[in-house]
């Protein structure tokens, strides 16, 4: 049986008894703090360190984590300023420095200098988040043409595809700081 794209996959009947035999045992009594506290360390192993990746190749675990780790970064920072949920605003008390707007609540516990290391982190985190993505794609591609078996088995739209978007997303955000910084913002619309 083929399953259109248009089907929700909790309608199945498999997937939906999978789904809630599951729960019910994730729930079992007796076993709740056990399942929870299983669930955390699979979490952290499988989705923090990524030791099943880290098995088959420590270059491709480093790969793997710098576009993981420079995805996530930029997710934690694009959704918030994007979404208005967090600002920076100058301090009313010292206009060099800047406070958090967090959820409309100015954080004055918070500030920071803008010219310090911590207001230069905050301010290029975008920037950190591309080099990191950048360096992963790089190790990745260098693997692909020159590892035979990745060679013979990968296809543009699975494999170089991503990589070629993740690419011009990465070095086009960079662009936006570099028109901004060296070019006095000429070509920053």
């Amino acid at each position: 049986m083929q399953i259109g794209w248009n089907r929700n996959w909790g309608t199945l009947t498999a997937t939906r008894t999978y789904w809630k035999r599951g729960w019910e045992l994730f729930w079992q009594p007796g076993q709740r703090v056990h399942n929870t506290l299983l669930f955390f360390r699979m979490g952290w192993e499988k989705l923090i360190e990524q030791r099943f990746i880290r098995r088959r190749s420590k270059n491709r675990w480093l790969a793997h984590q710098l576009i993981f780790w420079g995805c996530v970064i930029a997710i934690a920072i694009t959704f918030p300023l994007t979404f208005g949920w967090l600002r920076f605003e100058s301090d009313f008390t010292n206009p060099s420095d800047y406070l958090i707007v967090l959820f409309g609540q100015r954080l004055e516990f918070f500030t920071f200098p803008a010219r310090s290391v911590l207001g230069w982190l905050i301010m290029h985190g975008l920037n950190i988040a591309a080099v990191l993505c950048l360096a992963g794609i790089s190790l990745v591609l260098g693997r692909r043409i020159k590892d035979e078996a990745d060679i013979t088995t990968q296809r543009f739209d699975n494999d170089i595809l991503p990589l070629v978007l993740l690419f011009a997303v990465c070095v086009t955000g960079m662009m936006l700081t570099v028109s901004n910084m060296f070019m006095e913002g000429k070509f920053y619309y």
